[in-house]
């Protein structure tokens, strides 16, 4: 499937974490395997198979509780939908 595209019920996309500095600020951005702006292998760190970006988004946010957390454009396309129309984010619903 095509990269930052929903797949189907059930399915999982890999998703990693990388690092960048900004100036004083260190970035977490979450990529997904299929991103054409992945880091290499050793820049990065495995997230997990989850359904979708917000849910590595929350993980990345359990793991790295004080580091700002990203996501990125390229590939995480769906996260925009998992936010309300004011930028909160909607309740996840556990089936």
């Amino acid at each position: 499937r095509p990269s930052g595209q929903k797949g189907k019920t059930g399915e999982t996309m890999r998703y990693y974490v990388s690092r960048s500095q900004h100036g004083v600020a260190e970035i977490y951005q979450i990529h997904s395997a299929v991103c054409a702006k992945l880091p290499p292998a050793g820049a990065r760190e495995f997230m997990g198979d989850v359904p979708n970006s917000h849910t590595a988004f929350l993980e990345a946010k359990i793991q790295y509780p004080h580091r700002t957390i990203e996501v990125c454009r390229e590939c995480c396309l769906d996260f925009e939908e998992s936010l309300d129309s004011y930028g909160q984010e909607k309740p996840i619903e556990i089936v």
